[in-house]
């Protein structure tokens, strides 16, 4: 019968086969959204897919090394690097840090086009 026995193992290897598909896209979504909604709330809820798509491997994976044989943290330091911070990490800091770039870059253009008048004002929008 499926995932009884010794098939537990499945549940967090099919997470994981999602999260190397999604993760990337999701994770840049949530950088993105973070950076338009500042504050610890808002990092909280773009940081919990991570965590929970991160953790369920990591408990397979540390459970399952053989902790006294050579290459074990050679293993462990590749899967942090690769699965952690470049399928999880390195997505949400692109989609944080374009979404700021974007906005210091029309703030600044919004400043040239009307000096001394308030953001917003030449296109009719309050100040």
């Amino acid at each position: 019968m499926y995932l009884s026995g010794d098939d537990w193992w499945l549940v967090p290897f099919a997470v994981m086969m999602l999260w190397l598909f999604l993760g990337p896209f999701l994770m840049a979504a949530a950088g993105a959204w973070y950076a338009y909604r500042p504050g610890r709330g808002a990092l909280l809820w773009s940081v919990v897919p991570a965590l929970v798509a991160v953790a369920a491997p990591l408990q397979t994976l540390v459970r399952s090394l053989e902790w006294g044989r050579p290459g074990v943290p050679d293993t462990l330091v590749s899967f942090l690097l690769g699965y952690v911070g470049l399928i999880t990490v390195l997505p949400w800091l692109g989609g944080w840090g374009l979404v700021r770039t974007v906005r210091v870059l029309r703030a600044r253009r919004a400043r040239k086009a009307a000096p001394g008048a308030p953001p917003g004002w030449k296109r009719g929008l309050p100040g």
